[in-house]
């Protein structure tokens, strides 16, 4: 079987997490990437089963592009205890001041508060209504499991503190799928956080993990009722379960196969989507991160890129619904971000022994680790978790 080396980058030991020379190649089709820890000796994980779309989503970039958006980790206390969590630690919590002193060192347009549970901070409210204020160029976004939103005067009152995005997770809609990942049926809770965002008009994306054997058949399902709501869904972001934090052994779901099940899902051949991307991402695209504007390729595909015409708006409607596509007809021209639209993301998490640290360090999101450091956004996580295993062999906490 022919191997050969596709280009020499840096990885990690899948036991330690210590960074060490990597060589990444294709065998038999797939992507594979071989790495030596001097302590834990030689080891080969799989990047990709299929190296061709694997390479097809390479940035192509010498340098990391600007960062677009820093995720705070704002509380480390949760009212759910899921599957998979990459954030397992319940300690101290950082000070108001230090993440305001966060905020106004980034570059970042987008703050991304996060947890744990965001909504459990008591300050949330304060951090959102001080990035309003203090940094108008910058938007503040909220990364939350949705239970506290439920309640109409919480939704309420961040509304009024200053929200811009919410980042609501919805793994599909079977009381089944919220139990494999949540550990008991959240259907309630989350229509009931829906309707209170759509009723505030603030802007959501919907974040939906995938399991191998789970949930895949509810993308499609998802996809449409997303797109039967852009008067404030906006995006729907598709990620993989991973072994980062508390997880549960599990056949993984790679990038090439969120293209495949995109594909399916959406009616959009591999070819449109890659040609999506290529102009709907070109300052972030990486391996791990893959973005498509659903009506952009439906322009293309009207070739009626300059004025969209009949075959467009059918095309729209029978995705989006005809009040859907009325609202994309009528609505005055705005920014880009502010438009009526729908983006798929979808953000492969790589493995540790699969992580091509040169490529994940030029995604344009970072993240703020647990000591504090804000780094590329899976290079934190890494980081947290070389930090627990540590912790673990010390015997002692891995947050004081």
């Amino acid at each position: 079987m022919e191997r050969r080396l596709i280009r020499k980058t840096r990885g990690l030991c899948p036991s330690c997490l210590a960074e060490t020379d990597a060589e990444l190649y294709s065998e038999g089709g797939r992507a594979l990437i071989e790495k030596t820890c001097p302590v834990h000796g030689r080891s080969q994980d799989v990047a990709d089963p299929d190296a061709e779309l694997y390479l097809r989503c390479a940035s192509g970039r010498a340098n990391r592009p600007s960062r677009y958006g820093l995720v705070i980790p704002v509380s480390y206390a949760c009212d759910l205890s899921c599957r998979w969590c990459y954030l397992p630690e319940r300690g101290r919590e950082f000070a108001v001041d230090s993440i305001k002193a966060m905020i106004a060192s980034s570059p970042a347009r987008h703050i991304v508060f996060s947890g744990g549970e965001p909504c459990l901070r008591r300050e949330l409210p304060e951090l959102i209504t001080h990035v309003r204020r203090a940094h108008p160029e910058k938007r503040s976004v909220l990364l939350t499991n949705g239970l506290r939103l439920a309640d109409p005067s919480f939704a309420a009152l961040l509304k009024e503190s200053g929200l811009d995005y919410c980042i609501l997770s919805l793994n599909g809609f079977r009381p089944a799928t919220h139990e494999f990942f949540n550990g008991r049926d959240l259907s309630a809770e989350k229509a009931a956080a829906l309707r209170n965002l759509k009723r505030l008009e603030i802007k959501t994306i919907l974040s939906m993990t995938l399991a191998r054997g789970v949930n895949e058949d509810e993308l499609a399902a998802v996809v449409r009722f997303g797109l039967g709501n852009m008067d404030f869904v906006r995006q729907l972001r598709l990620r993989n379960v991973s072994d980062i934090g508390v997880h549960s052994p599990r056949e993984r779901i790679y990038m090439s196969d969120m293209l495949r099940l995109a594909s399916s899902a959406t009616g959009f051949t591999l070819e449109e989507m890659f040609g999506e991307n290529a102009v709907s991402n070109r300052r972030g695209a990486t391996v791990n991160y893959f973005v498509m504007n659903v009506f952009n390729l439906l322009r293309r595909r009207a070739r009626t890129a300059a004025a969209p015409g009949p075959a467009f708006w059918l095309a729209a409607a029978s995705r989006a619904g005809l009040a859907g596509a009325l609202r994309m007809a009528l609505e005055p021209e705005l920014p880009p971000e502010e438009r009526t639209t729908f983006n798929l993301e979808i953000f492969s998490w790589p493995t540790a022994g699969g992580a091509d640290l040169e490529e994940i360090r030029k995604f344009p999101i970072g993240h703020v680790s647990n000591k504090g450091e804000a780094l590329p956004f899976w290079e934190a996580l890494f980081s947290n978790d070389r930090e627990r295993l540590r912790a673990a062999k010390d015997g002692r906490p891995s947050i004081p």
